[in-house]
Formats: C-alpha cells, sequence, structure tokens
C-alpha cells in the first residue's frame, strides 16, 4: 500500500523531513529487500563496470602526474632554473654590461656563460659523438649537483691543469678509467671558416683534457654529454668573445616566473628566456596529448560499461510496468515517472564513480607510501612508478562519468514514462 499513500500525499516524510517522491520511489526500487533477481545483479554489474573504469582512468591519469614530476625533477639536477638563449643563430657576442645587470637582480644567484656544441670524442681505440658543455671553473660548486655524481669527482680545474666530467653513458661506450691519469680524452671539432683541406688533420680544432669524473642523470644526458671549461671550449671551437647561451640559477624559494619578465626586459628582444618547462616543451607536451588521448579512450570504455545502466533501466521498467501504469492513472505525470527512472540511473552512476573514485585515491596512496608496483629496473631516480593524485583529474572524471550515467539513464526513463493505462 506504500505506492498509493504516496502518490496522494505527493511528499513523504521521513523523520520530519519532506521527501522527493520519484526519489524516494527509485530508492525502494533500487534497494528492494525483496528476493534478488537477475536485474539486481545486472544493476550490480552496471555499478562496478563504472567503478572499475573510474579508478582505471583516475589511477593512469594520476602515473601521467607522476611522470611529468618526475622528468621535472631530472631536468631540474641537470639544467639551470632559466636559460637566455639569442633567438637568431647558434650565438652571439659576450654581452659583460648585460651580465652585469642580470646578476643584480634579486632573487638571481649566478649567471653562467655557456657554450655548447657536438664534437668527435677519442679515448684510446673507441671515438663517439658527444655534445660537450662549456662551462665556469666553478660551475659545480655553485650549482651544487653532487646529487649527479656517480664515480670520481665534480672537478673541471685544479691548479693548472684541466679536466672533463662526462656522462655515465659515455664512459661506457669508450670504456673511460676515470682513475687513469695518463690517457687522456681526445675532442676533435672542426675549424670555422675553413676553405681549403689539404690535410685532413689540420681542419679539426683538438683538446687533450684528463676526466675527472662521471655524472649520472638520466640516459638522455649521460650518453650524451661531457662538461669542459669554458676558457677550453672557447678555444677548442674558436668562438673567443662569442657564447652559446647564459644558465641563470636562482636562489632557494624563488620562483621563476617572478624572475623572468624582468630578465626579458633587460635582455631586450634578441634574446627569448625559458624557463626549465619550456626548455623541454616538446616532451612534456607530447606526455600532455598521450594522457588527453587515454583520457579520451577511457571515457568511451566507460560509456560502454554505462551500457548496463540502459540495460538495467530497461528491465527494471518493464518489471515495473505495472506500477507505471497504476500511478499514471493515479495522476502521476510523464515527468513524475520519468523522473523515477533517472534518480535510479543517477544513483547507480553515483555509486559507481564515488567507489571508482575512492579505490583509485587508495590505490595512488598506496603506491605513492609502499611503491608496490616497481618499474623493473635500476634506477637512481626512481625505483616504483611515480604517481600523483590531482584534484582537477578527480572532479573532471566525476564529472564526465556521471554526464555519461545520465544520458544513458534518459531514454529508458523516457520510455517508461509513456505506459499507459491500457497497459495494465
Amino acid at each position: 500500500m506504500w505506492l498509493p499513500n504516496l502518490l496522494l500525499h505527493q511528499k513523504p516524510r521521513r523523520n520530519g523531513r519532506l521527501m522527493n517522491t520519484p526519489f524516494y520511489i527509485a530508492k525502494r526500487y533500487l534497494f528492494s529487500k525483496e528476493k534478488k533477481n537477475f536485474i539486481h545483479i545486472i544493476t550490480l554489474i552496471s555499478v562496478l563496470g563504472v567503478a572499475s573504469a573510474t579508478m582505471a582512468l583516475v589511477v593512469i591519469l594520476s602515473v601521467f602526474n607522476g611522470l611529468e614530476d618526475l622528468l621535472r625533477n631530472v631536468f631540474k639536477s641537470f639544467d639551470p632554473d632559466l636559460k637566455v638563449m639569442p633567438i637568431k643563430g647558434k650565438s652571439f657576442e659576450k654581452d659583460s654590461l648585460l651580465i652585469g645587470k642580470l646578476q643584480k637582480i634579486d632573487g638571481v644567484k649566478a649567471v653562467h656563460e655557456v657554450v655548447e656544441d657536438n664534437a668527435l670524442l677519442k679515448y684510446e681505440n673507441s671515438q663517439l659523438v658527444v655534445k660537450f658543455k662549456g662551462v665556469p671553473d666553478d660551475y659545480f660548486k655553485i650549482n651544487q649537483l653532487d646529487t649527479i655524481l656517480a664515480e670520481g669527482k665534480l672537478l673541471l680545474k685544479k691548479d693548472s691543469m684541466r679536466y672533463s666530467v662526462v656522462g655515465r653513458g659515455v664512459q661506457y661506450f669508450l670504456n673511460i678509467n676515470i682513475r687513469n691519469e695518463f690517457i687522456p680524452l681526445q675532442f676533435w671539432y672542426p675549424k670555422l671558416k675553413q676553405k681549403q683541406i689539404l690535410d685532413p688533420e689540420k681542419a679539426f680544432n683538438r683538446l687533450n683534457v684528463l676526466p675527472s669524473g662521471a655524472f649520472a642523470v638520466e640516459k638522455q644526458f649521460d650518453d650524451n654529454y661531457v662538461f669542459l671549461p669554458l676558457s677550453e671550449a672557447v678555444e677548442l671551437m674558436g668562438y673567443k668573445n662569442r657564447r652559446s647561451y647564459l644558465e641563470i640559477e636562482l636562489n632557494k624559494n624563488i620562483e621563476s616566473e617572478d624572475v623572468k619578465d624582468q630578465i626579458e626586459k633587460i635582455s631586450g628582444q634578441k634574446f627569448k628566456v625559458l624557463d626549465q618547462d619550456q626548455q623541454h616543451s616538446s616532451l612534456l607536451k607530447a606526455i600532455k596529448i598521450e594522457k588527453s588521448f587515454v583520457f579520451i579512450t577511457f571515457i568511451v570504455i566507460i560509456a560502454i560499461a554505462a551500457l548496463n545502466i540502459l540495460f538495467s533501466l530497461t528491465l527494471t521498467a518493464i518489471e515495473k510496468k505495472k506500477d507505471v501504469t497504476l500511478m499514471n492513472a493515479l495522476g502521476a505525470s510523464k515527468r513524475f515517472l520519468r523522473n523515477i527512472f533517472v534518480y535510479q540511473g543517477c544513483m547507480i552512476g553515483v555509486f559507481g564513480t564515488i567507489l571508482g573514485l575512492t579505490l583509485g585515491y587508495a590505490f595512488c596512496w598506496i603506491q605513492k607510501t609502499f611503491g608496490i608496483i616497481t618499474m623493473g629496473m635500476e634506477s637512481a631516480l626512481v625505483d616504483a612508478y611515480p604517481i600523483r593524485a590531482k584534484l582537477s583529474d578527480f572532479l573532471m572524471v566525476g564529472i564526465c562519468v556521471l554526464v555519461i550515467t545520465i544520458a544513458f539513464a534518459y531514454k529508458p526513463a523516457l520510455e517508461a514514462s509513456k505506459q499507459e493505462l491500457d497497459d495494465l
């Protein structure tokens, strides 16, 4: 007798509070205490399907966030906070006045002059094309890059001796013995403005330096980079008073955006100023594009999982056909009948979404705390897959899932509301 009473009073009360009648009926249909049947199984499958797809999506998005953070940490240990580069060409004429102005900016810790290019590196009977980076002698002391040291010392100058610091991958490829003080590294660089080449060996500038240490950051850097003293690198390239770019290190707790605008005003239109994200914009952009494609793919999967909601509500409408016809006869409007099944579909979607988001957050917390899923390789930076849950991702996924489930709930609700008294 609860159904006619509800329709007569229209506003059932519980604990003294008015309740929404269609919502109350929908809840009775969904949480019926009667014997469980096939429809309840389909409903449970609908909730679990939406929950599992939602959980998988938020976990994967969180993994992409963790990868972005990992890459930024890698770049931070190797790249400067800001890089001032010429807009045209590979180098520019050194401007001591400009460097002096940059050093006086609040928050700037140091300004490094840098030259960088490719050269042929020979060691005993092995050779490899590497990217050498000429930096000031105190570069490693100011930047405090001890964390990247893998072997030996981060040393570029000692008394009158000049040294180099090689990447771990370069060391392995050329079989460089850091402790051997008798076999130097030989750098070969083509001479600029060479018109005639009669003797091939005279077409190259050569530099011999001993290795002092090896660094390990990330494969991209380890397999390619070698640090050289700035004076030796300039002589090797024949650059004289020219530089490739300027590196700017900031004091702790100083945001790069706060200083970047000032540097752009001082450096003028001939230079561009790049923060760490912009220095590797192509890689970070690729990760964001891949993240977007994954999001779209999983939204489609969630939509397929939400088809179960359509089946569940359709079967419920068939099962409750007599109830719907009776309510129609008692004066219930089509909107009233439609809302019953819309609310039921919404409840299935809400329960599935909340369950999926909760399980997803729990998995992210467990992975971040205990690192249960490892990367399957030895790494100096991280052993387990990095992961970071973002509130914006959870909100975006939750809203999208709810919209999908409501959309799938609307059609069977609309069909159920069209039942006529003659169908009884």
